[in-house]
């Protein structure tokens, strides 16, 4: 039985993939005083992704849904906001979340939904200091609903230097928050869940398989006489007693050549003989006569 350590529990928390690929949710940061050293990717606040999201129940869950009504629109143009359902504004904050790892300090890519109030925080943070490594501090016991978060840039470049704390944002490059920090609904599939309160799933789009790079093999015709090109695909039937292994399946699993054993008919008898004494007569004997 493979045994773990609570320590290692906590890791494996932390460390939990979603749809995003490499990206996590920031699951730091449980505790009052609780300090992580991050690094943001934005080099002015006109980069922050805000959305307006409703807040609704999924099988039992609290999900963020966006709203599709656009500024200056009326209410009719979004189901949720025509139900009454009033859409909060969001801050997504995209961040590398550095670590202390076995082997060094490891970097999490990391996504963490926010209200607004953190974005004016965090611009006011950049606008001062820039794209630096600050330090995100917990204000606030577990479970307290006033619990507020601190951005505290780091002043000393030569222990937070790019080597140690590097800034490559690669893994966020064809990432979108929608499906991962919220869902993402059109107008139909809106109303629907406003009608029957279940979110209509959406399945993944399958790879379309093209002509590019490659041709298809025809499929060789099975009737008739072929015509044109012929394109063999020969059947492989196993040879009877040719494996150790049994069932006459080799130990590789590629066809092998079939073995044309060679029939027989038993023993070949020769032809008998012709007699070559002269057939017997009656001459000089008693003629039987039958009446």
């Amino acid at each position: 039985m493979a045994q773990f350590s609570y320590e290692n529990y906590q890791q494996r928390q932390q460390n939990k993939q979603f749809e995003g690929g490499n990206i996590k949710f920031f699951n730091f940061l449980k505790n009052d005083g609780d300090v992580v050293l991050v690094r943001f990717p934005y080099n002015t606040p006109n980069e922050f992704e805000l959305y307006d999201l409703h807040r609704v129940t999924v099988n039992g869950n609290y999900r963020y849904v966006n709203c599709i009504r656009e500024n200056n629109q009326p209410t009719t143009s979004c189901p949720l906001c025509a139900k009454g359902d009033v859409a909060k504004g969001r801050f997504i904050v995209k961040m590398l979340v550095y670590v202390q790892g076995q082997n060094g300090i490891e970097v999490l890519p990391c996504v963490w939904d926010r209200p607004t109030g953190f974005a004016k925080l965090l611009a006011e943070r950049i606008s001062e200091c820039g794209n630096v490594v600050y330090k995100i501090k917990r204000i606030g016991a577990k479970g307290d609903k006033s619990t507020t978060y601190d951005i505290m840039p780091t002043m000393n470049p030569t222990i937070y230097n790019e080597q140690t704390y590097p800034s490559d944002f690669s893994a966020f490059a064809n990432f979108r928050p929608n499906n991962f920090s919220f869902i993402d609904r059109n107008f139909e599939e809106l109303t629907q869940f406003v009608n029957t309160g279940i979110m209509p799933e959406r399945q993944k789009a399958q790879p379309q398989q093209t002509n590019e790079g490659y041709t298809q093999q025809p499929q060789a015709q099975t009737y008739g006489q072929p015509q044109g090109q012929q394109y063999y695909n020969p059947q492989y039937q196993a040879p009877q007693n040719n494996f150790p292994m049994g069932d006459g399946v080799p130990f590789n699993n590629e066809p092998q050549p079939q073995v044309v054993q060679q029939q027989t008919y038993g023993q070949v008898r020769p032809l008998p003989q012709q007699n070559n004494q002269q057939p017997q007569t009656n001459e000089g004997k008693p003629v039987r006569r039958y009446y």
